[in-house]
């Protein structure tokens, strides 16, 4: 029986193994042949902690908002993207924190994206550590 959280392994169709996340329990009422849930790991997230450098892989995922990217007040204009990722719960991601801003670069903008964590839900399903993140500015 996989756990909740723990990465395994799959040999793919071009016979290279690529990384999972086992993310929820697929079959909640059969107990005798348990299947799960798993999504193919497609980041590593870094972050810094009381000048510490953690890093952990895990499975990025949109979310969409209902606006138009842009929040405007009447004194200043900010950006409202959101994204989601999802990482096991283990003693380096106990180490994330609301308004923890992390940067996520996918190398091909001019400037790297900087994202603010403004979620964090660490208790459904139990072995995952879901964020959520809204875009920052870059400075």
């Amino acid at each position: 029986m996989f756990p909740i959280g723990c990465y395994i392994d799959i040999l793919q169709e071009d016979d290279k193994y690529y990384r999972w996340l086992v993310v929820d329990k697929a079959n909640w009422n059969g107990n005798q042949f348990s299947t799960y849930e798993v999504l193919r790991c497609d980041k590593v997230f870094q972050w810094i902690h009381k000048g510490k450098k953690y890093q952990c892989a895990g499975v990025l995922r949109s979310q969409n908002s209902y606006n138009s990217g842009l929040w405007t007040d009447y004194k200043i204009t900010t950006v409202e993207d959101q994204q989601k990722f999802a990482v096991p719960m283990n003693r380096d991601t106990e180490t994330l924190f609301y308004n923890h801003r992390m940067i996520i670069d996918a190398k091909v903008d001019s400037e790297p994206r900087a994202w603010l964590i403004s979620k964090i839900n660490r208790i459904s399903p139990n072995g995952i550590c879901r964020v959520t993140l809204t875009q920052d500015t870059f400075d």
